[in-house]
């Protein structure tokens, strides 16, 4: 073949792939995506954020928190929400140079001859990557694959923070409830303790008697500080998660923990809706098949080395000028591309066999979470149909023996007590089901009864 035809269809294929390689960035950089995914799955991402967001928390704490606003709150603020659409610009921008040729080369060159008279002899050159231009394609595709899987990072990293803000929410609700209960027990038993003293004055009581109510006042109050702390705790990791500098707004919690709905849920359904719903398998998955497409590309082009096609023009030193095409080849001689396809094949095999472990972790947190919510509902529902009433009842009857002098007061501020005792362990488990609900949702990737549709 003659030089110049040579040389005539390297320029074809560079402007051709200088025509297709014309690569723009994604739309909104793939949030419109990343919404719709989480839209599918009952959370609404919020619109993208072109910079931090600092509110004022007088503003937005003015009105009690419930649990839709605690996940709209952090949906909007959590500077996390920033992060994971920062990440998804870094990832178009992979799609966009990806999709682009590398820059020519542009060379000079001057020697000066020695004989007397003669001119320079200059050389210039222009040239571009050849095998940029083969792998071209390929890198579009590859970029693209992996711009998905980036999208489905975001979104499960939203979901997450979704599932965090609502159990945050029913942890703090549930301790609120529970020192409330806690301190009216504590009430209670310095009640006690109170008459106990009136009672030893009286000589109707004995020092032990006294002691031992002194012992249990000073229990239940220990017993009340920890529940307020445990208010304080929570409130403080739901302040993180909202992403609100909240520091001496007195904010509140509205509403109370609702009541523990009856499930039966199916196991085997739920861990189908699971493998197909959840959002990190979806990117292992993607992940497995970007780098079966990587192997493949390994192979076809495991031969191909720094390969360089362009033109070059000459002027000799007697002022005359030349100009032909240019190519360079590197030889695959010391290294035919093995340690690369080994890598590939690697990286491959490692990936599917954390896929597979995922979707083993995957049906097992459902079986479990499902388990959870079954147990935590039983075990609600027998203390409010079972122990609470019973504690009711002994409590009304030893009031009406208290007025007709038949029990001694200690026996109605105990029946009082274990009466509070039993509302408290109603109020843990309730608390403990919704937990298990947020949990039974994560493991499923996907809300039956979304949070928040926005700030109310």
């Amino acid at each position: 073949m003659r030089e110049t035809e040579i040389f005539r269809r390297a320029l074809g294929l560079l402007a051709l792939g200088l025509l297709g390689g014309c690569a723009s960035l994604p739309a909104d950089r793939g949030v419109p995506e990343l919404q719709a995914l989480t839209e599918a799955r009952g959370v609404t991402a919020p619109a993208a954020l072109t910079e931090a967001q600092t509110p004022e928390a007088s503003l937005l704490l003015d009105k009690p928190i419930d649990a839709a606003r605690a996940v709209a709150l952090t949906l909007r603020y959590n500077p996390q929400v920033q992060g994971e659409y920062a990440r998804l610009g870094l990832a178009a921008a992979e799609v966009y140079d990806a999709g682009r040729l590398s820059n020519p080369q542009f060379s000079v060159a001057v020697m000066t001859p020695d004989a007397a008279g003669a001119a320079n002899q200059v050389t210039f050159g222009v040239a571009q990557r050849l095998s940029d231009l083969l792998l071209l394609p390929a890198r579009r595709r590859l970029a693209g694959s992996e711009f998905a899987r980036a999208q489905a990072d975001a979104a499960q990293a939203i979901l997450k923070l979704a599932a965090d803000a609502e159990a945050a929410w029913y942890s703090l609700r549930g301790a609120e409830q529970v020192a409330a209960l806690r301190a009216e027990q504590a009430d209670a038993a310095g009640l006690a303790f109170e008459l106990s003293g009136r009672l030893f004055k009286a000589g109707n009581v004995s020092a032990r008697e006294l002691a031992e109510t002194r012992a249990a006042a000073g229990s239940e109050a220990l017993a009340a500080a920890t529940a307020a702390s445990a208010v304080t705790q929570a409130r403080a990791e739901l302040e993180a998660l909202l992403g609100v500098p909240a520091a001496g707004v007195a904010w509140q919690t509205a509403g109370e923990l609702p009541q523990p709905e009856p499930m039966s849920p199916d196991a085997d359904a739920l861990t189908t809706e699971a493998l197909n719903t959840r959002l990190d398998l979806d990117s292992r998955r993607r992940e497995a098949t970007l780098l079966a497409d990587s192997l493949k590309e390994a192979h076809r082009w495991r031969y191909l080395g720094e390969t360089t096609v362009g033109v070059e023009t000459e002027r000799g030193t007697d002022r005359t000028r030349i100009t032909g095409p240019s190519l360079a080849l590197e030889l695959p001689i010391f290294n035919q591309g093995k340690g690369k396809l080994t890598r590939a094949e690697a990286q491959l095999a490692l990936a599917q066999s954390e896929l597979r472990s995922l979707e083993l972790a995957v049906q097992l947190a459902v079986r479990q979470a499902s388990q959870r919510v079954v147990e935590a509902y039983r075990r609600s529902d027998a203390l409010h149909n079972e122990l609470i009433p019973a504690r009711q009842a002994v409590y009304d009857r030893t009031r009406e023996e208290v007025n007709y002098m038949l029990q001694s007061p200690f026996e109605l501020i105990r029946a009082r007590q274990l009466l509070l005792e039993a509302r408290q362990e109603a109020l843990e488990a309730a608390r403990d089901y919704w937990l298990a609900r947020v949990e039974l949702t994560r493991a499923i990737g996907a809300r039956r009864a979304p949070a928040a549709k926005g700030l109310p």
